[in-house]
Formats: structure tokens, sequence, C-alpha cells
């Protein structure tokens, strides 16, 4: 039987505070909607911070400017309480409350390991980037415990992906930052792929994990077999219209690949500019289909969230983030 959701838990409670006090509205997104996509959750935290910034605005014009009472705190008073401040924010940096349901801890330290003095992390051989990276172990251990620690010593930057190729396991671990995460991936090792970028991550997929930079939590990517899908535009629009909200969208249509969701903007009762308001629709619509069996891949090129005469979001297979199974195109046309 489908638990219940607590009043606290369901979306309108959610969007009026979002609305009416955005900073508790948004620390409600992060700690109480955990199954949201963090994609989405990212954009509603600008546009709610964006939308409570000009609220303040607009409440500091139509009040006077508070007089000069005589009481300002004394120069020192003033230092100790900034130095207090800062001292709290750096205790609260160092005490990241752990997410639900994480894998583990990326928490060793990667010299613990007594890599052997010629350890070397070096250029890849034809790498057409020139920010491929290569380094060579030979030790028994499980490198996303050690991932954090290794991005903080051999990083430079944060466009670097670095391939660590461990002979005790024979495998192949791919390591990248994207904003505020790691992304590990490890393969089967292929033979000679350290000395050829043409060669290198070429094995079978073993294991996927997402790290936390804040605090090291790992998160293991489950894959889902998807082979029993019957891949049909009825059964991909049957599937798209059971996940999205029927109150706001009035039809799904798929025609010559181009998927077309059509959002009723009498449904925007907040009091947002509609950009503003078809922006989070749009992320929120393209994040649901998006999360869908991959094979419904084949039956669209194009997916267009339309708004009537407010305009159109379009968005092309070609602008999806791969990694992260997301849009970044959100503009209103």
């Amino acid at each position: 039987m489908k638990e219940k959701k607590r009043f606290y838990q369901k979306k309108w409670f959610l969007w009026v505070w979002l609305i009416v006090l955005p900073p508790v509205g948004i620390v409600l997104l992060w700690t109480v909607h955990k199954t949201m996509k963090k994609k989405t959750k990212v954009i509603l935290s600008v546009v709610f911070a964006l939308w409570f910034i000009i609220l303040i605005g607009a409440s500091n014009n139509s009040s006077d400017t508070p007089t000069n009472t005589g009481n300002e705190t004394p120069q020192t008073e003033q230092e100790d309480v900034t130095l207090s401040t800062d001292d709290d924010s750096e205790n609260e940096a160092e005490t990241v409350p752990h997410r639900d349901g994480m894998y583990g801890v990326s928490d060793k330290d990667i010299e613990s390991l007594d890599i052997d003095s010629d350890f070397t992390v070096s250029k890849v051989i034809n790498d057409v980037t020139g920010n491929w990276r290569i380094s060579v172990i030979n030790k028994s251990m499980n490198f996303e415990e050690y991932a954090l620690s290794y991005y903080k010593k051999y990083f430079t930057d944060d466009k670097e992906i670095h391939a660590i190729v461990n002979f005790a396991y024979n495998t192949t671990t791919k390591i990248q930052a994207f904003s505020d995460t790691l992304y590990i991936t490890v393969y089967e090792y292929v033979k000679g792929e350290e000395h050829d970028a043409k060669k290198l991550f070429g094995g079978m997929l073993y294991s996927e994990y997402q790290i936390y930079l804040d605090n090291g939590d790992i998160v293991k990517v489950e894959h889902t077999d998807n082979s029993d899908v019957e891949v049909t535009p009825e059964n991909f629009i049957s599937d798209i219209k059971s996940l999205i909200d029927n109150n706001t969208v009035t039809d799904v249509t798929l025609e010559n690949s181009n998927l077309c969701i059509y959002v009723d903007t009498n449904a925007n009762t907040t009091s947002l500019p509609i950009e503003n308001w078809a922006t989070i629709q749009a992320t929120s619509i393209t994040d649901n289909i998006l999360s869908l069996s991959t094979q419904y891949d084949t039956l669209w090129n194009t997916i267009t969230v339309d708004f009537g005469e407010a305009g159109k979001v379009i968005n092309s297979k070609s602008d999806m983030d791969a990694t992260e199974r997301c849009f970044l195109n959100f503009v209103l046309e």
C-alpha cells in the first residue's frame, strides 16, 4: 500500500512557502523533497532566491530608513561578532549531515596507500582535448573511498578527466568533477589502453558512483533493466501522463519525432512572472520524461513544452546532458 504523504510533504505546501517566504520553502525543498531531481531543485532555489531579493527590495523601498539611536555597537564588539560568525560558518561546513540512502563515505587518504615514489599523473597519448590525465597503481582498494582525497591532491582544474588503471583488479576508473559532485565510473581494463586515449574507457562498465564534495557522501548509481519495455508511442505517452500533473498539462502528442507537451498557463496561480513559472514547469516536465526508460529515446528527436501564447521551450536530443539525463536550456521562445 502506498504510504500516505504528510501535509508538509505535499507539493502545495512547498509552493506556498516558496512564494510567501522563499528561505523556508528552499529548506523544505532540499530536506523534504529528496526524490526530486537535483537539477530541478537547483533551478527552483535560484528562481525563488531572486524572488526573495525582489520582495526584500520592495519592502525596503516602502519603509523609512531607520534613524541612528546612538546605540551603535563599538568597533571592537563588531569585530568580535564578525569573527564569531566566521567561526560558526567554518564549523557548519565541517559538519555537513550525511544524506539518506548513501552507499558510503569517501573519507580515506590517498597518501595512506603508500603509493610508490614513481607514481605519476601524466597526460594521455592521443588526447585531443588536453584535459585527460592517467595514473597507474597496483593496490587492492575500492577507489571510490579514496576519490575525494585523490581529487583534492591531483586535480588542477575541474575540466580534467582522470583515468586510474589498477592492475590489482584489472580495472580502469574514470573520475571527473561537475559542480559540487565527483562522478566515478569503473570499467574493465582493456590491454594497452593506458597508452592510447582512443582505447581508454573501452571496457565493460562495472559500476558508477556520485560523490559529494561537501562531505564525501557516496551514492551508487543503480541501473534498471528496461529490456522488457515495449517501445511504442502509445506506451510512451501513457507513461508520460502517469508522471506529470494533469491539472497543468492539457495534452501530450508525438508526431514526426517531436514530443509536444501542452501546458495551460491558467494553472499559474502564483505571482511569479510567466517566464519564471514556465522555466519551472518545463524543467519539472522534461526531468520526468527523461527519467523514463532510455529505450524511449528512439521515439523522439525534440521535446517541446508549449505554453500557448506565452511561447515554447524547445530542446533537441543533442541538448541533453548525457551524464545527468537532463536539459540545460529552458529559454521561452
